[in-house]
């Protein structure tokens, strides 16, 4: 599993941690190191991997993008888009 999932968003774009609310916004020319490292197995950029120590106190220094970030392609419709994560502990019971 990833740690982190950046995606497009609107008219910007975001790094997230699954499980938590509060999030990172990049810049394009981020956005695009950051895939670039992704797709060619380098390791995760030193930039953002300060920013998630400071953000969410985890340290992904050594770790490749690859296996760090899960990258979204941009909605082909422009909208945001959600997942949704149920466990074990789910009755299904939810009003939505």
């Amino acid at each position: 599993m990833h740690d982190l999932i950046a995606s497009p968003f609107l008219n910007g774009f975001v790094v997230l941690r699954p499980g938590r609310l509060e999030g990172l916004t990049l810049s394009e020319r981020r956005f695009r190191d950051l895939e670039l490292a992704h797709d060619s197995g380098a390791d995760l950029p030193l930039w953002l991997a300060r920013a998630v120590r400071a953000r969410w106190g985890v340290d992904l220094v050594i770790r490749s993008a690859s296996d760090a970030v899960l990258i979204r392609d941009a909605p082909p419709y422009g909208h945001g888009r959600a997942s949704w994560e149920i466990n074990l502990g789910c009755d299904l019971g939810c009003i939505h």
